[in-house]
């Protein structure tokens, strides 16, 4: 959390908020023996890595910074 307030550009902020997620990933699918928590969490990972694919192409090609 005090990485995301001494970032100074945007893929300092991205690389702040990318553990946080995986981590909300993993107690999405928690509860091992529920099917119900597997697919929330296997979704929960799909829609959240296209976007941050989706962030970084976008990042890629507006900046020469990385």
């Amino acid at each position: 959390m005090l990485f995301m307030i001494s970032a100074h550009d945007s893929i300092a902020m991205y690389l702040a908020i990318e553990p946080q997620s995986l981590c909300f990933y993993v107690i999405a699918a928690s509860k091992r023996k529920s099917e119900f928590s597997t697919e929330a969490g296997s979704k929960y990972l799909i829609l959240g890595a296209f976007p941050s694919g989706i962030l970084l192409f976008g990042y890629d090609r507006t900046t020469t910074d990385i």
